[in-house]
């Protein structure tokens, strides 16, 4: 129900609460109490421990990362069958790079010139498609939240940008 939060959070605490309840089955008295399982391959387990990637982040800081780039990638899937439909995957491909931020060493220029496009054209179609993106990234996120009013999209997206940053 609205009134009770966001759907990403309702998902979160239930993990959590299946993660508690695995938790409290291992610890039972009847299924070895607290005992430490004994593992009979002492060398792969600190192999494993060499390739740990040593960082602090949380299991929830993770989750909610992957829901971010969830969104961000479903909606650039929605954009690129948008362009797909108008004949315009060419020019979806070759500038999809601008649309994460990353271009090509010769910018515009080059992107224009693979399309046959001069490179004031290219910034134009790029950002008629970074537009569109946005666009589709804020439908993608009003689609999580029972409230879609602007303000709470707008805190949600705030939210998840944090969230990659």
């Amino acid at each position: 129900s609205p009134e009770r939060g966001r759907f990403r959070d309702w998902l979160l605490a239930a993990a959590r609460h299946a993660l508690s309840n695995a938790r409290d089955k291992e610890r039972a008295a009847k299924r070895g109490g607290g005992a430490v399982p004994l593992s009979l391959d002492a060398r792969a387990v600190e192999d494993g421990y060499a390739v740990d990637p040593g960082h602090d982040l949380t299991p929830e800081k993770i989750y909610l990362r992957r829901f971010a780039l969830a969104t961000i990638a479903a909606a650039l899937a929605a954009l690129r069958v948008e362009c797909e439909q108008v004949g315009k995957l060419a020019r979806f491909d070759a500038l999809r790079t601008a649309l994460v931020g990353e271009l090509p060493e010769g910018g515009y220029l080059e992107i224009g010139v693979s399309l046959g496009l001069g490179e004031n054209a290219a910034k134009q179609e790029g950002h008629r498609l970074r537009v569109r993106f946005r666009e589709l990234v804020r439908a993608q996120v009003a689609d999580t939240l029972e409230d879609d009013a602007p303000s709470a999209v707008e805190a949600e997206l705030r939210s998840l940008l944090a969230e990659i940053s």
